[in-house]
């Protein structure tokens, strides 16, 4: 059946790609078409697990992926023909190879970090360019570092923080100096810029205030990860 949702398919179903996905599915406006990989053992079969449908990235791997017993839903060829938006998590240096693909067939897409700014010209981040994004061919997502164990404690999908962290209990003002320490989880900080740049480059969404608000109201992404105490009078 027809919907109005964007279309997204994911090439790569890793570290990042497995979040991408799982942040996807979770978007009122989206609709993820399927992943493509070219492994065969239990990290696509969670997948599996979780009915998304699958493709083989590469077409000489599709009949070994089958021999698995993994149920290939066709090749990368047919995952793009039926997306609006690829976001492409392979490895570094893969992502520029498949953009041509993608290009020809018509079908926006999204890279990582580890792919230079000269691959796709344009490097996204929602709050600072969304609107130079809004109608491109392809963008680039770019990269983080480091992480922590309170995500678990609150419940997160595999103890991701989407959030950049600044601790209170260690910010400090000395004099004219402030010190402060604020964290980064290299593997989750990206996952709502790729979810804010399907929006950006499809321009269903033209404003990125309002695709960051859907993003984060999605995602359960907080101001604060523990309410504020009342302090009393």
């Amino acid at each position: 059946m027809k919907t109005n949702k964007i279309r997204v398919g994911v090439n790569g179903y890793g570290v990042i790609g497995k979040r991408v996905a799982d942040a996807v599915r979770v978007q009122p406006d989206m609709e993820l078409a399927g992943v493509s990989d070219i492994i065969s053992d239990y990290r696509i079969k969670v997948a599996v697990e979780l009915d998304i449908p699958i493709y083989a990235s590469l077409p000489e791997k599709e009949s070994e992926m089958k021999d698995a017993g993994l149920p290939v839903a066709g090749v990368l060829e047919n995952l793009v023909g039926n997306v609006d938006v690829m976001v492409d998590c392979t490895p570094k240096g893969i992502a520029a190879k498949n953009l041509a693909r993608y290009k020809s067939a018509g079908v926006k897409a999204i890279v990582q970090g580890g792919e230079g700014h000269s691959v796709t010209e344009h490097s996204f981040v929602a709050q600072a360019n969304y609107s130079t994004a809004i109608g491109r061919d392809a963008t680039r997502v770019v990269s983080c570092n480091s992480t922590l164990e309170l995500m678990r404690d609150l419940g997160r999908p595999r103890g991701d923080m989407w959030e950049v962290a600044l601790w209170e209990d260690v910010l400090t003002v000395n004099g004219a100096e402030c010190y402060f320490t604020y964290q980064v989880d290299n593997q989750s900080i990206v996952i709502p810029e790729n979810i804010d740049a399907i929006r950006a480059l499809s321009g269903v969404v033209r404003d990125g205030q309002e695709s960051i608000q859907m993003t984060n109201e999605a995602l359960g992404i907080k101001r604060y990860f523990i309410d504020q105490m009342k302090k009393s009078s």
